[in-house]
């Protein structure tokens, strides 16, 4: 297991001894050019990077480095190799660097298709969007899209439908007609009634959503996935239902959810804090007790690695970064790290932060993210 984060925080525990070592890395020419890179990495003792380097240790580690190495070549470089962060790990694994190939994080980025095929591009504006007189739809810059029930009978007797579509590298949150509040992730699908009916009120996901549902008694509200259903009156939950993963999670925040196989009939009800997985091809259903801000974290815009293997961590980032990814080695697939940090840094910044704590490689070639050991 490695811990993105508290592997790297106690790499900054400084050791006792001297800096002969530091000494001789640094008189060596064939090194120079690597120092002066390191030099520009000044986050290297940033105390926001690393909240559990103490304030002494860090006044301790710059004392000692600022009074043997006053030239900013030589202190940036003894502070790589007194805090006992291999240079060379550190660049020779260089991730190419991104901004030419367009690489930047996700952003409010959707598509919504209208009943009659029509398509709206999303991108955090602020305008109104055709509605019929039973219901207003907005474009919000804030809220994002919003539906609101005028409450006057559609012109149309059959339910109409809109779909809100989030790309590779998007992000949106919808307001449904009853006040429902879903958020989006990247890669995310979600087929919904411009109005609910009268009994009911049923949508259809594909990718992953958070939902906060407005309660009401007289009208469940379910969510149509891949051969199962997750069924509630007032409650929110999280449900990741990609394509090709094999597997199905409803995680629930609050309230209670139902959660339904389709293939083999069977039902779970979840408690607060329980996880319902399914999986797609056997209709199987199992719970368990999870921390809920793990599956939940995207929505308020943070990555939460906890346990999770880097096949599963770097699915994430290719959704995110749009990005394909290609493995050297399968067997780095099952390495297991935990860690967090915010979805809106730069790619070079959080794959430096998991090779720093593990044993793998990245580089990027194109839109391709390449992993070796």
């Amino acid at each position: 297991m490695h811990e993105v984060d508290d592997d790297l925080t106690r790499a900054c525990r400084l050791p006792d001894g001297d800096d002969r070592e530091a000494v001789a890395w640094l008189s060596d020419e064939a090194n120079a050019g690597l120092v002066d890179r390191v030099a520009m990495m000044n986050r290297a003792l940033d105390p926001r990077e690393f909240p559990g380097l103490k304030e002494r240790e860090r006044t301790r580690l710059m004392a000692r480095i600022d009074g043997r190495f006053r030239h900013a070549r030589w202190a940036a470089a003894a502070a790589v190799v007194v805090l006992g962060v291999s240079a060379a790990l550190f660049f020779s694994r260089r991730v190419t660097p991104v901004e030419e190939e367009g690489i930047v994080p996700g952003d409010y980025r959707a598509e919504l298709v209208l009943e009659d095929g029509e398509v709206v591009h999303l991108a955090r504006e602020s305008r109104e969007i055709r509605g019929d007189g039973s219901v207003s739809v907005r474009d919000d810059s804030v809220g994002g899209l919003m539906y609101r029930d005028e409450g006057r009978p559609s012109a149309s007797p059959a339910p109409r439908y809109n779909t809100l579509k989030v790309p590779a590298g998007g992000f949106y949150p919808v307001e449904l007609s009853d006040g429902t509040r879903v958020w989006l992730n990247a890669s995310s699908e979600l087929r919904y009634p411009v109005v609910f009916g009268d009994r009911e009120r049923v949508v259809s996901l594909s990718g992953e959503g958070y939902f906060d549902v407005t309660g009401d008694a007289g009208r469940p509200f379910t969510v149509l996935l891949e051969g199962s259903r997750v069924t509630v009156l007032g409650t929110a939950f999280n449900v990741r239902a990609y394509e090709g993963e094999g597997k199905i999670h409803a995680t629930l925040a609050r309230g209670s959810v139902s959660f339904a196989s389709e293939l083999t009939g069977r039902q779970v009800l979840l408690s607060p804090g329980m996880q319902a997985t399914l999986e797609v091809a056997t209709g199987e259903l199992s719970t368990r007790e999870v921390d809920t801000e793990v599956y939940t974290a995207w929505k308020d815009g943070l990555f939460y690695f906890k346990e999770m293997t880097l096949e599963e961590i770097t699915g994430t980032l290719a959704r995110w970064y749009r990005l394909d990814i290609l493995y050297l080695d399968q067997r780095l697939k099952h390495e297991r790290y935990n860690g967090k940090m915010p979805m809106y840094s730069g790619i070079e910044d959080v794959l430096r932060k998991i090779e720093m704590s593990g044993s793998v490689r990245f580089s990027i070639q194109g839109r391709t993210l390449v992993v070796s050991e």
